[in-house]
């Protein structure tokens, strides 16, 4: 059952979704997720998280990005 856990977090994570969800999910705290499974943060991920963070502080539109047939989308969405 352990194996199933990790195996469904490693693979949440490396689909891009939010950390503190996926910590949720598996009932923990984000800190003890991103101990366990940072290496598997997806670089493009990181970039993206990174580009919501400066159009939240330009007022520009925000990024969003998903996955779709391994393809990475990026949509921009007006900031609040």
């Amino acid at each position: 059952m352990r194996q199933t856990r990790h195996t469904a977090a490693t693979q949440w994570i490396m689909a891009g979704l939010n950390i503190k969800f996926v910590a949720m999910q598996l009932d923990d705290t984000v800190g003890t997720v991103l101990k366990h499974y940072a290496k598997w943060i997806d670089e493009q991920g990181s970039k993206a998280e990174m580009d919501k963070l400066k159009a939240r502080r330009t007022g520009s539109k925000i990024p969003e990005t998903r996955i779709v047939n391994n393809v990475v989308e990026v949509k921009n969405y007006p900031c609040m």
